[in-house]
């Protein structure tokens, strides 16, 4: 009965399924009820190119796990390569956790025919890395987000302020049945749409210039982690050119921005000539692994500048 009602709760309120791994979760769920076995999931989901060079996604694994050790995460790999006969892996993409580094680190013994001996096999995930660098940025604009976040809050934990809400939303002439939203640090992209709602819905209580131009810039990142997120298409080769996009949004958007975001302040640890520097010598890498004599002429002209 338990396990049904979570289960339940998680998909009415749109939970992610990370919710049941949180400290406090767990810690409430041991007071009310301890003797209940949380779930929690591993999902392996390989892509890959078939003889007629079209691009496949499958899920091979999705299951519950008792353990996020490094360890035993590189075991479940394993038992699932095993299971379906694959010999051949070049990459894993994974967030940035510790215990990805301490599982591909074990893995990387057991796999055949790894490409320069596995010093590719661990690619971090861009779109977590955008996030990362979102969220640190977001802290120095905490002050407008929290004011925002705190007033959804507000409106929304009260039928009797939600519906004084919708009637000022009424009488301010906006034809309109959407309602505010608010973020969530396990969404990508949710305090985005948090902003924008809020901005639309502006004459509905106040008008926010730096909201506005906070909006306009995290709608750029949203934008990048939905475009590298897709899983029908190969995204890998477009690493350094969609940050450099990044890079010269944040150019034009400073230009407009009339001081209302330091924007020094919010990135000022994102480097793109490093980014550059690094995927230059990725190519050259792989120019040496795959050309050949006759055709080493024509591959040094694709190499990015």
């Amino acid at each position: 009965m338990v396990r049904k009602a979570l289960i339940k709760m998680i998909i009415v309120d749109e939970l992610p399924f990370s919710f049941v791994e949180r400290e406090g979760f767990r810690e409430f769920m041991e007071a009310v009820c301890h003797n209940v076995n949380l779930p929690s999931r591993f999902t392996l989901a390989p892509h890959f190119i078939d003889y007629n060079w079209k691009y496949h996604k499958r899920i091979i694994n999705f299951k519950p796990i008792l353990s996020h050790k490094g360890e035993d995460m590189a075991r479940y790999i394993e038992d699932c390569i095993i299971e379906w006969g694959i010999t051949r892996v070049m990459t894993f993409t994974m967030d940035n956790a510790t215990t990805n580094d301490l599982a591909v680190k074990e893995v990387k013994t057991s796999l055949p025919n790894l490409l320069r001996n596995g010093m590719y096999l661990y690619v971090r995930c861009l779109a977590h890395i955008i996030n990362l660098i979102v969220q640190d940025g977001l802290k120095a604009q905490s002050q407008v987000v929290d004011c925002i976040r705190e007033a959804v809050i507000h409106i929304r934990v009260s039928p009797k302020r939600l519906t004084d809400f919708k009637a000022c939303v009424v009488d301010s002439k906006l034809k309109t049945k959407a309602s505010l939203i608010l973020d969530c640090k396990t969404r990508w992209n949710s305090t985005y749409d948090m902003l924008e709602r809020a901005i639309f819905l502006e004459k509905g209580y106040s008008d926010w210039l730096v909201a506005k131009s906070l909006a306009k810039l995290l709608e750029v990142f949203k934008t990048k982690t939905v475009e590298v997120s897709c899983s029908t298409y190969a995204v890998s080769h477009r690493v350094c050119a969609e940050i450099n996009d990044v890079r010269g949004s944040l150019i034009e958007l400073e230009k407009e921005n009339n001081d209302l975001i330091d924007f020094k302040t919010m990135f000022a640890g994102v480097d793109v000539e490093d980014v550059k520097a690094e995927m230059q010598l990725l190519y050259k890498e792989y120019e040496c692994l795959f050309a050949t004599p006759s055709n080493n002429e024509e591959s040094n002209k694709n190499v990015p500048p």
